[in-house]
């Protein structure tokens, strides 16, 4: 009887042992911890969460702007478009402009800053603008990273438009990879009016997974990388599909206003979903979507009538001296698309924060 409650024993305290084991591994691999190795001959910072790579942040003053390069899941699958940084097969090589993830707009006194590219002819370059980084600080809070750039909006001819001062704070939760884009604009050097236009603001390039079903021939790189002088229609692997919180769904969501917009597909072995969130305290918000079915996928509080002629224009005039800030969250979730309710319950989450 004695030998028989002993062993009832041990099985209860192993019991308990597997259940911490088990709870305690589960917090372990919940936690995060944010890690930046930055190269500063080659201008970049590469972000690490739990020594995954989150993406790649290039901000060299030979660029046109900076932008994060590539951007990647929590189970790593790349899910921006390599073209024309570094082109993988069968992918499509129009809007060369269009680079991983970045912030600019198309018509800022006049200048495009969206468009500008090495396809610009040199005679056209004076319409286009560039954005070059001035400074920039790298800290960390808790489980938060958090890079802090300064930078000039200037025409190509030299003459500086704005200052920039941004926030970026990567953080990951459960199995999502978030950013934070806190982005102030200054009119420092003049009066400053951001036109009704449909190229803007906060934007990605995905790859071919997430673009959607269509069927119109596009330019493609082959197998060998070298780009095809003959359109094709290949859907091979195309699954992407968007989804608009007003509940509109697929292509339906383009020019459409939203308070967020997710994009889901099946890459490899993971599926994931792509959210982008606007937030309440945002000028124009809720914002109109740039959500293409080739792959650009962008919020843009400064365009409306560019988007539908039934809504009425709007601009953003900053006096000299005047400022303005726009907050953005991008959401990468691995292993299961994220549901209306769960993308609610971020929105929520986030539409609590940078309130200043």
């Amino acid at each position: 009887m004695k030998n028989k409650k002993t062993s009832v024993f041990i099985l209860f305290i192993a019991a308990i042992l597997i259940f911490a084991v088990d709870l305690f591994g589960q917090e372990s691999s919940d936690a995060s911890e944010v890690r930046f190795e930055h190269h500063q001959p080659g201008k970049k910072v590469s972000i690490y969460i739990n020594d995954k790579l989150f993406t790649i942040y290039h901000y060299n003053d030979t660029l046109k702007k900076p932008f994060f390069f590539p951007v990647c899941s929590p189970e790593g699958v790349i899910i921006t478009r390599g073209y024309p940084i570094k082109p993988r097969a069968f992918e499509r090589t129009d809007h060369p402009h269009q680079t991983g993830c970045w912030f600019n707009f198309g018509d800022v006194n006049g200048l495009d800053f969206w468009n500008n590219s090495y396809a610009i002819p040199k005679e056209r370059l004076h319409k286009y603008g560039r954005i070059v980084q001035t400074q920039m600080n790298i800290s960390k809070d808790g489980n938060q990273g958090i890079i802090e750039a300064k930078m000039d909006w200037i025409s190509n001819n030299g003459n500086r438009i704005l200052t920039e001062n941004t926030r970026f704070i990567f953080s990951k939760e459960k199995n999502r990879y978030i950013m934070d884009r806190i982005t102030t604009l200054i009119a420092e050097y003049e009066n400053v009016l951001f036109g009704d236009n449909k190229e803007g603001l906060f934007a990605l390039r995905v790859s071919r997974s997430f673009e959607l079903h269509s069927d119109k021939p596009a330019i493609l790189t082959g197998e060998n990388l070298k780009i095809s002088s003959v359109p094709v229609i290949n859907q091979e692997g195309v699954n992407g599909y968007y989804i608009g919180s007003n509940g509109l769904e697929g292509k339906e969501v383009w020019g459409t206003q939203n308070k967020w917009i997710s994009l889901s597909a099946f890459s490899g072995d993971d599926s994931v979903s792509i959210v982008i969130l606007d937030h309440p305290k945002n000028f124009g918000f809720p914002s109109c979507w740039h959500a293409r079915d080739y792959g650009l996928f962008s919020v843009n509080n400064l365009g409306r009538n560019a988007y539908n002629n039934a809504f009425e224009p709007i601009e953003l005039n900053l006096p000299k001296g005047d400022s303005c800030i726009f907050r953005h969250r991008l959401v990468i979730s691995s292993d299961g698309f994220l549901s209306r309710n769960e993308i609610e319950e971020i929105f929520s989450t986030f539409s609590e924060k940078y309130h200043e």
